[in-house]
């Protein structure tokens, strides 16, 4: 038994089980998905203990890894935490906690390109912008209705993005501000209950279109309502991206292994 193994057996069984609204689905563990391929997060909390556990790879692309991590973390100081950093190997990384939500800090976007292609049958528009990785964002009138799984491996596959593809994100304009989205991601090539780096993306890409102001609501197929803030530099520019969402406990027991 490896020790990523162990520590992740401790992290789900022996503390606590947590869930995240910006989780995908069971599917996305695949190693087939660049945002699940399994690295190691190093973390050295206040007693100098040091916790080493699987997360996504360089953790450039997962807002679900830290988002849960955080509040794990707050778990281990009962609570009394308002703000803490742990060490990543795509860098340091802030979580500050409110209640049972937790705003982590996103890597700034890059490659923005409005009006990239055009893709489906009807012939959308899809705007393109990597969050830590590519997504393709396109605006639709009837999202519940969308066939999701045809029109996104339409755009996933797209010409365009060959030849490593995009994850594809459909989005409804609730009101300037407040988005609802369904995304379909590479590796697991289907809908998924939602994805970090795609409501980020979703986020910048209507703010570019209309200049809603930050943070913008963002409403997933899981059901919850998340928050993306961000600093606009001008132009295509932008830093200090967060997300702003819930990781809840959903069970804890002991588990006791033989080595």
């Amino acid at each position: 038994m490896t020790l990523s193994f162990w520590i992740t057996v401790m992290a789900k069984i022996r503390f606590r089980v947590l869930k995240s609204s910006v989780s995908a689905t069971a599917n996305a563990a695949s190693e087939r998905t660049d945002c699940s391929r399994l690295s190691r997060l190093r973390t050295e909390l206040i007693s100098g203990c040091v916790i080493t556990m699987p997360t996504a790879a360089k953790l450039k692309c997962a807002a679900t890894e830290p988002v849960v991590f955080g509040r794990f973390l707050n778990f281990l100081h009962d609570g009394s935490l308002e703000k803490t950093t742990f060490e990543t190997i795509a860098g340091v990384i802030t979580a500050e906690f409110f209640g049972e939500n937790v705003r982590v800090q996103l890597s700034p976007p890059f490659d923005l390109k409005m009006e990239a292609t055009h893709v489906g049958d009807a012939n959308l528009t899809a705007h393109s912008v990597n969050t830590g990785v590519p997504h393709a964002v396109v605006f639709v009138d009837d999202l519940p209705g969308l066939d999701i799984v045809k029109v996104g491996a339409a755009t996933r596959y797209h010409d365009y993005f060959a030849p490593k593809g995009t994850n594809a994100n459909f989005v409804q304009v609730n009101a300037p501000g407040d988005l609802s989205i369904r995304t379909y991601e590479r590796g697991v090539e289907n809908e998924t209950l939602a994805c970090g780096t795609g409501m980020a993306a979703c986020a910048i890409i209507h703010h570019q279109l209309t200049g809603a102001a930050s943070p913008i609501k963002v409403t997933v197929a899981g059901g919850d309502t998340l928050e993306i803030g961000f600093e606009h530099l001008g132009d295509d520019r932008y830093e200090n991206v967060t997300l702003l969402g819930p990781a809840d406990f959903t069970f804890e027991g002991q588990l006791t292994l033989d080595f």
